[in-house]
């Protein structure tokens, strides 16, 4: 029988964020985003219940979002890249005496920052990689539609109302089930008031 194993690597994280910049190998990219993320969240979770404000490092943000516009780069790796751990992963990582409240704070907060210094070039990145062409199931349409919707996920981070306005018109405008069910997903997770017509929407679409 296998027995599950933790493996602690003394790795910095300037070492970590020159592995997420550089590396050759994805997983070991994808690794050191989630590395970064979950020391990040951790340390914010520790800062909001002792009562402060959680901070992030610019340099982390700046990392992920050189990696998520690298044209070399599959576009679905890059989604996956941009996509930060959940609070259900981090609780799993704390493992004890946890606190719900404070790591949806610490998360929110990091989701924040992000917007506020990278929303316009998220923004940008969600319109360059927008597909033009009708639906298509292939792999790579289906990796753009991913980047494009984590990109404008993390744009309303700091509820910012033109990126709220820019996923109702996703919602909108979108020509496949994918594009219209994130968008639909992303102003309910964010209990935005243009949820509401979009669910009414839904409803009288596909009732």
């Amino acid at each position: 029988f296998s027995a599950p194993v933790k493996l602690a690597m003394a790795t910095s994280p300037e070492e970590l964020l020159f592995l997420l910049r550089t590396d050759s190998d994805s997983f070991n990219r994808w690794q050191a985003a989630q590395r970064l993320a979950t020391s990040a969240l951790i340390a914010g979770t520790g800062a909001v219940r002792s009562g402060k404000a959680a901070r992030f490092e610019p340099a982390f943000i700046d990392a992920l979002l050189e990696v998520a516009g690298n044209e070399a780069l599959e576009p679905a790796f890059r989604a996956q890249v941009l996509a930060l751990p959940a609070e259900s992963d981090i609780a799993r990582e704390i493992g004890t005496d946890i606190d719900p409240d404070a790591i949806a704070a610490a998360r929110n907060g990091l989701r924040a920052a992000i917007a506020e210094r990278a929303g316009a070039r998220l923004a940008a990145l969600a319109a360059e990689v927008a597909e033009k062409a009708p639906y298509s199931p292939d792999a790579g349409s289906a990796g753009r539609r991913a980047l494009a919707n984590v990109a404008l996920d993390l744009t309303t981070g700091n509820r910012d109302p033109d990126a709220v306005a820019r996923i109702a018109e996703r919602f909108r405008t979108a020509d496949n089930m994918t594009d219209r069910l994130a968008a639909l997903a992303l102003l309910a997770a964010g209990g935005f008031a243009e949820r509401l017509a979009a669910f009414d929407a839904f409803y009288e679409r596909y009732r």
